[in-house]
Parts: structure tokens; sequence; C-alpha cells
């Protein structure tokens, strides 16, 4: 199993620590003040962009009153942060921060309307993704093609995520990689929904409009108890949302689409058989 990086962590214990300062009644400014910190500095935790020390940690526990069991995960979840990450990531800081927690996920809830989703994509059908980038992999498109399909190889292999995946029929369609390109990833997706975790649903065509009709995101469940994270991409950059206001809207949207697509057994007739018109 993959040990997830700290960055997963830091991003988990962000979200945890503002959680509990907000039952606490506090602002970012009160804790600032309390602990004697710059006044960012508590946003820079909160955003998993900060290390904190064991002292830090144990003092905003005893600050926000945590439970001996709320004490233990914040302390374990600051023990992994700290860990050194020596992997070197080819990709942007906010790429990194998806691809960390992706790999901590429990389950992972994914709508894409027109493109197959990179921990999903085979060599040839990711390559082609790539290379047309308006901004380069920063350590080139062989590097990063090869980090996809290593997060392929974690969502297919032993203590993978529960994966619920709502595809746009559209993706079936275009035609990434030349046709040989789409019929090699439509072999690799008919396998993906193959697997005991997966769960694999077309929305087609004639489902019309719908809650996030022109958007594509992931929602991401991590740890015990669980957090959810919703992440959506943009051509240049990629946002983040964690509070229970924001993921909630994108569950709804998910709880939406899933009804309206097709069963996994019509979808993978269609997929079977855009496949066949492949081959053709």
């Amino acid at each position: 199993m993959r040990t997830p990086p700290p960055l997963a962590y830091r991003l988990l214990l962000g979200q945890a620590l503002r959680a509990h300062r907000e039952r606490a009644g506090l602002d970012a400014g009160d804790v600032a003040k309390e602990l004697g910190w710059y006044a960012r500095k508590v946003a820079f935790v909160e955003g998993g962009h900060r290390v904190l020390a064991l002292t830090e940690t144990e003092r905003l526990a005893e600050l926000y009153s945590l439970s001996p069991p709320e004490r233990d995960h914040v302390l374990m979840l600051a023990a992994e942060a700290r860990r050194r990450d020596r992997e070197t990531r080819p990709v942007a800081v906010w790429a990194q921060a998806y691809v960390a927690v992706e790999a901590a996920a429990t389950r992972l809830r994914v709508f894409y309307e027109e493109l197959i989703p990179g921990f999903i994509q085979s060599e040839r059908y990711a390559r082609a993704v790539l290379s047309t980038a308006v901004i380069p992999a920063a350590g080139g498109i062989d590097s990063a093609v090869a980090k996809r399909l290593a997060r392929a190889a974690h969502v297919m292999g032993e203590n993978a995520p529960q994966v619920i995946l709502v595809l746009g029929e559209a993706a079936l369609h275009r035609r990434v990689g030349g046709t040989g390109g789409l019929r090699q990833q439509l072999d690799t997706l008919r396998h993906f929904a193959q697997l005991d975790h997966v769960t694999l649903k077309v929305l087609p065509f004639d489902a019309g409009a719908h809650a996030p009709i022109g958007t594509s995101f992931t929602l991401l469940d991590v740890g015990d108890p669980s957090a959810t994270f919703a992440f959506t991409e943009t051509m240049v950059d990629g946002e983040w949302h964690d509070s229970a206001t924001y993921t909630q809207h994108f569950a709804v949207a998910f709880e939406r689409v899933f009804a309206a697509a097709l069963t996994p057994a019509k979808s993978e007739s269609l997929l079977a058989g855009r496949i066949r018109e492949l081959e053709e």
C-alpha cells in the first residue's frame, strides 16, 4: 500500500484545526494573539502550507479544548505531516496537493463531462492530454505521464479507494490520442469498471441539462473520521473546497448526476459498443 505523502496530512490537519477553531468560537486573530503568531500564520496552517512543531500542536489542542480522542487525532496528523517527503513531484503546487489527497483517500466520487480523469488515463491518452497543456509539465511529459500511470496503478491495485465515477457520454467520443488512443483508453476504462471497488455510470447525451453542466469535479473522502474535500481543475490551476457548506453542494450535484446516469450494466453496454465502433 502506498503511504500517503506528508502534504496530504498537512491538508487534513489544517481542515481539522479550522473546524475545531470555529467550534471554539475563535477567529484567526484570536488564535494568533493567544499563541504569539504573526497574523497570517493561522491561515497558512489551516491551508496546509505550514508544518507545526509538536509544542505548537499541543498548544492549539489546549486552546481549542479538544477531548482526548480529538487531541490524539490532531497529534497523529501533525506527526505524519512532519515526515520528510523524499519524492520529487514534477507538477504544479496545486496539483501536488490534489495527488497527495488522492493517494490518501478512502473514497473518490468523480464527475467528468468530456475527459477521462487523470487517475485512470492510459499512456497514450495521458500523453496526448499533457502535450496540449498551455503550461508545460515542469519535469517533462515523460515524467508527468509516468506519474499518471502510477496513480492508475494505485486506484486499480490492492488497498485502492472506492471509486464512483460518472462520465459524460462525450468522454467516450472525444478522440484524444486519435482513434487508436481512444480505443486503448476505453479498453482500460472497461477493465477498470469491472473491478469490485469501482462503480462506473455514463450520463447520456439525452439526459439533457444537469446540475454540474460544464463542470468536472472530484469529491475525496479521507481519513477516519472521514473528511471530505471537493476539487475542481481549470486549464491553469485547481481549486479546493473543504468547508462543509461547499462540499455539500458538490455532493448534492453528484447525487443528481449519479441518479440521472445509466445503470452500471447499461453503461458497460454503451462502453462496449463504442469500443466496437472504434475497431471497425
